[in-house]
């Protein structure tokens, strides 16, 4: 079997390997809001297929890198990979889900 093409590359042309969501660090600010448990903030996460969604969570807890919330868009319990939030924000004052 042959080698790929890009080991014969030198090292700086090679393609760079695919960025994974675990090896970004988790921003100062949003761990900071997301271990404020029972408290509703919103937040754009990242799947793992590379979907960005836009959601309302109650945070239950947090640990080992991972969020535990209720999660509004998808009615019910969630685990989120904190790597994987790429924004938060507390949700604004007042606000109830209606409907």
């Amino acid at each position: 079997m042959r080698p790929p093409v890009s080991s014969a590359l030198p090292a700086r042309a090679r393609p760079a390997p695919p960025l994974s969501a675990a090896a970004l660090p988790v921003p100062a600010p949003v761990s900071r809001l997301l271990r404020q448990t029972g408290g509703v903030v919103r937040i754009i996460y990242l799947d793992r297929a590379g979907a960005v969604s836009d959601r309302l969570v109650r945070v239950d807890g947090a640990s080992g890198g991972k969020i535990r919330a209720y999660c509004f868009l998808r009615r019910g319990p969630r685990t989120f990979d904190a790597a994987r939030i790429l924004a938060c924000e507390p949700a604004m004052r007042g606000w109830r889900r209606h409907g």
